[in-house]
């Protein structure tokens, strides 16, 4: 995980998600093996109860097994249904080719770019926007 400073082992990953007080983290496991393969989360925005964020990852090596969309399918039903939310969104560093076409399985559409927007390991790095409203959502079932 590039992004949050210190972790890389499982034991880090765990740590992360109890240190997410302000979200709903959902760990993802593999069946077969119970082991960890990722993470997704969704949380309220501070300014706005009907809106938030969904955000996620997956080991890189258990990439493109379905992981990702059949969680964050829960992820983003749990916000819509549960919570009330009316739009999530999600940033992405544009480099992220996997992230971007799992957000776009999901049903979330390109805002676009905030450019030199978060600092990562001392360098200013630009992220994109992307949003799912629930009037669009396609897995309403």
């Amino acid at each position: 995980m590039r992004w949050v400073c210190g972790v890389t082992a499982v034991e880090d990953c765990l740590k992360f998600i109890l240190e997410c007080r302000t979200s709903q983290v959902y760990g993802i496991f593999e069946s077969k093996t119970g082991g960890m393969v990722g993470i997704v989360s969704i949380g309220r925005r501070k300014d706005s109860a009907a809106s938030g964020w969904f955000s996620g990852w997956i080991r890189s090596d258990k990439g493109k097994k379905g992981y990702f969309s059949d969680s964050g399918t829960l992820a983003i039903r749990q916000a819509f249904r549960k919570y009330g939310m009316h739009r999530l969104y999600a940033r992405i560093d544009p480099n992220n080719r996997p992230a971007r076409k799992a957000l776009q399985k999901l049903g979330f559409r390109y805002e676009g770019c905030l450019r030199r927007d978060k600092l990562l390991h001392g360098l200013w790095i630009n992220q994109e926007c992307w949003g799912l409203l629930k009037s669009e959502w396609k897995n309403k079932a």
